[in-house]
């Protein structure tokens, strides 16, 4: 049978079986469609509000889809999300982006853990193998397809990710969780909530994750195992009325992966086997006042040290943020929010020059939602202007208009600047990327070529202009749908590129300097967005998301995802995760791939749950991403089972 005709039928099989189902089966504690539309988000106006009054392709991840999902790590849970581009590089990294620029750092993506960013300034993405999150913490995950730079600042150009963790008081009692199977090696989790008093609580938890080798392309070991270990802890408490939060965590892992050498003589090129290692440690907080007049302020910030030591590269980083906001109560037509934050970052990078460097960044910013027609028309302009030690002043505004034709419905238009500050590396960076071999056909010359990246001091931010139109329904009290379209032009490109002239001769070589530099040229971003959520029955579930994205650089890119989620009885769960993505026609293709994943789990107990998960089960394994940053031979990502057990108490 092919693989088509496997998929058609399992899921023939399983609607099938839904319509011989009695529909009068109920299942409790999970959301409604008209509870989902109007769940609270915060990460589109640092305010909270209502989905269904947020003018902006946000999409929410809840605890129950991340449970339900059968994902290890929060890329996993990512891909949940319509408009969300994720590939598993090898056994622990992944490249996560928003509308393209798909690469282990994707520039163009801000991510934040509770509001702290987990974007480096190193080489401008998240580490996210550094990010390996205990999901049971997590409440939420909101996610904005599209610029969030006019409230949360640069680099949040194509999207931003907001992962939300639980409040300590909401996680009381002890959890147990262990994992085990063919990929996944073993995850063992422990969480300890504690009251103090009815309004003080503090949670504790503990993570340590072993991740099997992957196989490179000849299917043998890649040798690409990792290890992680993860102490985390959250505080909750009022202080005379006044909302108190404090986070800190520690972490410390390592991975293996092959890396091709540069030499300079023959071979010119060797595979060598390097290690990756990592540790940092943050504290976070925020303290939150609602005045006697009603409005809101709220001072945030967080201290967080992270060391990396990469292939050829070590970083250790020292991070200071400092943001206050106040939120004011509405008055007449006007619903205003303002603030400003100071940020300073400090870092000491082998192999760059300056070694050493101290970025500083100040910033302001304002919004002002204007109610045109009660219940029906809203106005939405705002701003955030920075200064950057790199380019100086940055200006990011935008504008969005809400419509709401009737109750349940929304349209929105947007229209928004952004920019994306250059890197530490584009900055000032050294760094071989290849040999050349002596009189070859690309060089003719006795002499081997080296090619080197260097950064430039005099780089300007990339900027883009996006116009976004969307839609956001309830369509009846058990199907939701949205859709979404999109067109951005960016403009200043960063790439590194020889200028035609400069070669640099040296004893034993010619050295061909490739420069970062801006591109002076508009390039082209456009796609759509579609999603439904069906629950047309409390124990059945039924959602599907598709997305289109085109680009100059990154070809006609199409992502469809359908989820069944089934309870059939109080007792035991059944989940269904189909996954399509076509094929890669960047620098670095990867052919097309469809992936099934499926989830059974038992509660014997009520305070324990059993599953057994299965992951990529339509073929033995595939490539999901090559990454551009590293010369690491390629991977493929393998079937894998594994065995989960829960218990609380």
């Amino acid at each position: 049978m092919t693989q088509s005709k496997t998929i058609i039928f399992i899921f023939v099989a399983i609607l099938s079986y839904f319509f011989s189902l009695n529909i009068a089966a109920e299942e409790h504690g999970v959301l409604s469609i008209e509870e989902l539309m109007d769940m609270e988000v915060t990460s589109v106006s640092k305010k909270p509000q209502s989905i269904t009054q947020s003018a902006a392709s946000v999409f929410v991840i809840t605890r129950e889809d991340i449970r339900r999902s059968g994902a290890t790590s929060v890329p996993e849970a990512l891909r949940l999300a319509p408009g969300i581009n994720v590939g598993r590089i090898d056994a622990s990294r992944w490249a996560v982006s928003i509308r393209g620029n798909v690469d282990r750092f994707a520039n163009k993506l801000l991510v934040m853990l509770d509001g702290r960013t987990l974007y480096t300034p190193l080489f401008a993405g998240v580490m996210w193998e550094t990010q390996d999150l205990l999901l049971e913490e997590i409440e939420r995950i909101e996610v904005i397809r599209g610029p969030g730079s006019a409230v949360w600042g640069a680099n949040a150009v194509n999207g931003v990710i907001n992962i939300i963790t639980r409040h300590a008081g909401d996680s009381q009692g002890t959890m147990l969780a262990a994992t085990a199977g063919t990929e996944e090696r073993g995850i063992l989790a422990l969480r300890h909530g504690m009251a103090f008093s009815e309004d003080n609580f503090l949670r504790l938890s503990a993570k340590l994750h072993r991740v099997d080798e992957s196989l490179n392309l000849q299917e043998a070991s890649a040798d690409d195992g990792a290890h992680s270990l993860r102490l985390s802890s959250r505080w909750d408490t009022l202080i005379h009325g006044d909302q108190v939060s404090l986070n800190a965590n520690y972490y410390r892992g390592s991975s293996q992966s092959r890396e091709a050498f540069n030499l300079l003589a023959p071979p010119w090129k060797t595979l060598g086997l390097v290690k990756e290692s990592y540790d940092g440690a943050a504290v976070s907080g925020s303290w939150q006042h609602v005045g006697i007049d009603g409005a809101t302020m709220k001072l945030t910030g967080f201290l967080d040290y992270t060391h990396a030591n990469l292939p050829y590269i070590e970083d250790r980083r020292l991070t200071v943020d400092l943001e206050f906001q106040r939120h004011e109560a509405r008055s007449g037509r006007h619903e205003w929010i303002w603030g400003g934050g100071y940020r300073n970052v400090a870092d000491k990078v082998s192999v760059f020059t300056p070694t050493e460097r101290t970025v500083k960044l100040y910033s302001i910013f304002f919004q002002d939602e204007i109610e045109l027609q009660a219940e029906r028309w809203k106005l939405i302009l705002g701003g955030r202007l920075e200064h950057n030690d790199y380019t100086g002043f940055e200006f990011q505004p935008n504008a969005r208009l809400l419509w709401h034709p009737k109750a349940g419905h929304g349209v929105w238009l947007s229209v928004s600047h952004a920019t994306r500050t250059p890197s530490r590396a584009e900055n000032d960076m050294w760094l071989r990327q290849a040999t050349i071999p002596a009189q070859s056909a690309e060089n003719p010359f006795p002499l081997p070529m080296e090619i080197i990246a260097l950064g430039n001091q005099d780089l300007q931010s990339e900027v883009m202009d996006a116009f976004e139109l969307g839609y956001r329904g309830q369509w009846s009290q058990h199907l939701s749908v949205e859709w979404v379209t999109f067109f951005h032009q960016y403009d200043q490109h960063v790439d590194f590129l020889w200028d035609g002239s400069t070669v640099n001769v040296l004893a034993d070589r010619l050295q061909l300097p490739w420069f970062a530099q801006n591109i002076t040229g508009k390039q082209q971003g456009k796609g759509m967005e579609l999603s439904f959520d069906w629950r047309p029955v409390n124990n059945w579930r039924i959602s599907s998301a598709y997305s289109y994205i085109d680009t100059e650089l990154e070809h006609a890119l199409h992502h469809w995802s359908l989820r069944v989620s089934h309870k059939p009885t109080p007792h035991t769960e059944l989940d269904a995760w189909l996954k399509h993505v076509s094929t890669y026609k960047g620098v670095l293709p990867t052919p097309a791939y469809t992936t099934l994943d499926l989830r059974l789990a038992w509660r014997p107990w009520h305070n324990l749950e059993l599953s057994l998960v299965g992951q990529n089960l339509l073929d033995k394994q595939h490539p999901e991403k090559e990454s551009l940053f590293s010369q690491a031979e390629a991977i493929q990502i393998q079937r894998g089972v594994y065995l989960k057990s829960e218990w609380r108490f």
